[in-house]
């Protein structure tokens, strides 16, 4: 097959699969960020329910490692690292803060 002279041709269905390639690695981008995103968003909603400090460190700790355990998996690393350290931080957070009254 002749090509015209000063240019390659790409094979059509060569570029569609680089476009398709494409948007998969901006979709993958996209729910790297957005997902743990929205659960730190709902988990910051419910975190620390409870009226003494003992059981928002508790509720906390949990909604935390829960969180935690979601965001690092979803972003490809460890989910118990993620959980070992959103209970921490849940749970310090919940111990620290009052009630409302």
């Amino acid at each position: 097959m002749m090509q015209p002279s000063g240019g390659n041709l790409a094979c059509p269905s060569v570029v569609h699969q680089l476009e398709e390639n494409i948007m998969v690695q901006k979709n993958i981008a996209v729910h790297r960020v957005l997902a743990p995103a929205l659960l730190v968003g709902l988990a910051l909603s419910l975190a620390a329910c409870g009226q003494t400090p003992g059981q928002r460190a508790l509720s906390g700790g949990a909604i935390g490692a829960g969180t935690g355990a979601v965001i690092g998996a979803a972003t490809g690393g460890s989910a118990a690292t993620g959980a070992l350290i959103g209970g921490a931080v849940g749970a310090a957070g919940g111990a620290l803060t009052a009630p409302k009254k």
